[in-house]
């Protein structure tokens, strides 16, 4: 045998052990899967049969005030996977039923030790099962938990720190809403629409937190209040809106004008007609917008220069505004045709001509 071929002879078979490890890796992976789908089945098989077994004990404990319930209701959970069964029929029961109902079914969670079960998964090594239990919290108004969900808002999973937020949105603890805002204000826009939904829920009553973080250092923080405020309508935070007007962030000035554009009011409207000149035109723009929503004629004058402004959207928005404005809006329009710069003829006649069955009517 020549040289060559007894070098790579070791090669060879290096390789064909490899590629038989391989084989078997991959087999050993199929026979794993087929056996999880299989023990799943019969899990499913399994729960369903012992949820029929405790669907009327359960709903009688529901049904009944006694303080007796809970307890002979664990003293038939003998069986393996009995707790987990009956914690799951539970949690889809609370979300399905409403009024006195749902409230014996979260009595009954928390008597049952289910609430204390999850309140120790919130300690979990793995986050999918943090965030799980938080849900879980959540969905049967565990106020219990609030202290563990509060230090779950600095985990460092941002679907468990999203998900502890709900839960103390939805059993209204009040007094965390500082530190969910403060936690969730700067990770994503997720967040960002988690914490308005958590606070839209609350409405009006939120509106002192709100002015409270509108003072807060983190300027993340800020926007989102400033945006909230709005949301909200907090005309309690109408002064420190207009004061926004200038804050050295544009988002900051972009988010205060639409806020003051929720609000109303001729006091706002001033603070959007002096951002009209301001030095970014996402400002600019939005003030128009706005001073279009509150369609106040006294402010049409202000809107004559902005139809020459060098950017399009302002134009374009300018042009929107004062085709709300009624007879004031329609003669600065038509003022603008005779116009030196050709944009603001341009936006003019598009703005005349788009809306001139409704100008005189607005």
């Amino acid at each position: 045998m020549s040289p060559s071929l007894m070098s790579f002879e070791p090669i060879f078979r290096l390789s064909l052990l490899i590629s038989l490890a391989l084989l078997g890796f991959v087999a050993l992976l199929i026979v794993a899967l087929i056996i999880s789908k299989g023990l799943r089945q019969l899990w499913l098989r399994y729960s369903s049969w012992r949820e029929d077994r405790f669907r009327r004990l359960v709903l009688g404990a529901i049904a009944t005030d006694h303080p007796q319930a809970a307890g002979r209701l664990l003293s038939c959970l003998s069986w393996p996977g009995d707790r987990r069964v009956v914690k799951a029929y539970l949690l889809r029961l609370a979300e399905g039923l409403s009024g006195h109902g749902r409230e014996r079914i979260y009595a009954l969670f928390e008597s049952a030790g289910f609430a204390d079960d999850e309140i120790g998964r919130l300690g979990s090594w793995r986050w999918w099962v943090r965030a799980q239990a938080a849900q879980r919290l959540g969905i049967m108004m565990c106020s219990k938990a609030a202290p563990e969900l509060v230090l779950a808002l600095d985990d460092r999973s941002i679907e468990v720190r999203l998900m502890a937020a709900w839960a103390l949105g939805r059993f209204g603890d009040w007094p965390a809403l500082f530190r969910i805002v403060e936690a969730l204000a700067r990770y994503s826009k997720l967040a960002t629409l988690r914490v308005t939904e958590i606070i839209m829920q609350i409405g009006a009553a939120a509106g002192p937190m709100v002015e409270l973080l509108l003072k807060h250092a983190d300027e993340d923080v800020r926007l989102l209040a400033v945006r909230l405020a709005g949301l909200i309508k907090d005309e309690k935070a109408a002064g420190q809106l207009r004061e926004f007007v200038k804050d050295p962030s544009v988002d900051i000035r972009v988010a205060s004008c639409e806020a003051l554009g929720a609000l109303g009011g001729a006091r706002g409207a001033s603070s959007l007609v002096e951002a009209l000149s301001d030095a970014a035109w996402p400002v600019r723009a939005k003030a128009a917008l706005m001073l279009g929503r509150l369609a106040l004629p006294q402010t049409a004058e202000a809107l004559r220069t902005t139809l020459s402004d060098p950017a399009w959207w302002v134009r374009l928005n300018s042009g929107r505004a004062l085709s709300r404005m009624g007879q004031a809006g329609r003669e600065i329009l038509q003022s603008a045709l005779s116009h030196p710069d050709r944009f603001a003829r341009d936006m003019a006649a598009q703005w005349l001509d788009e809306s001139e069955p409704a100008l005189g009517t607005r």
